[in-house]
């Protein structure tokens, strides 16, 4: 996800039959998103790799729940890598942001919204497409199993656009009385094993 505003022109939207959670959550309007969007989302395992920046919060409140949630390390465009494992309930997402340990979700549709658990935590999102673009707009958090209140979710912002050919990403998380907790942003292309030499590859496809 990422803070640029680009519209994504009508060259980039397709009409293809949706797959997958992420289409089926948005119905229709999944075939608005641009392209690389609908690469990354389209129901099929995948590894992504780029660059991202991470920030963190500097309160006792905001350095606990990273250490509970294992989010990132703080980094100024260092490398990431994204592995998409896909099946039949759902979706694991694995980030490895420079040398920061795994952050590992599970995500899969609960009730027409998008649940995402991470760790002790579960997130509901609800996804609206927007000028071509993907906003996941966060409806609940529960922390074992508990609701957080409604004022949790107000600051918390999460989108993906597309930006000269690449999948880009934004997430910024701001708790009442904690401030800010952890953002990141970044972009990432979408990489293909090379079945003969074992490696991976770039994939545009």
């Amino acid at each position: 996800m990422s803070g640029s505003t680009d519209i994504v022109s009508n060259s980039d939207i397709a009409s293809f039959p949706p797959r997958g959670l992420f289409a089926d959550l948005l119905g229709a309007s999944f075939t608005r998103l641009g392209a690389r969007i609908r690469d990354v989302h389209d129901g099929r395992s995948q590894c992504l790799q780029g660059t991202a920046s991470v920030t963190r919060g500097r309160s006792l409140l905001a350095r606990a729940i990273c250490r509970l949630a294992s989010l990132p390390h703080v980094q100024t465009d260092g490398p990431v890598r994204v592995d998409l494992d896909v099946a039949t309930d759902g979706e694991t997402w694995t980030r490895r942001f420079g040398d920061s340990a795994p952050m590992r979700s599970v995500l899969r549709a609960c009730g027409g919204l998008l649940a995402e658990q991470l760790g002790p935590l579960q997130l509901r999102f609800r996804l609206r497409e927007a000028g071509g673009n993907m906003e996941w707009l966060l409806e609940s958090v529960r922390l074992l199993g508990i609701p957080a209140p409604r004022a949790w979710l107000q600051q918390t912002t999460a989108r993906c656009t597309q930006r000269e050919g690449r999948y880009c990403f934004e997430v910024n998380v701001t708790l009442p009385f904690v401030g800010h907790v952890v953002g990141y942003r970044g972009s990432v292309e979408r990489r293909v094993v090379d079945a003969a030499r074992g490696d991976l590859r770039e994939s545009h496809g």
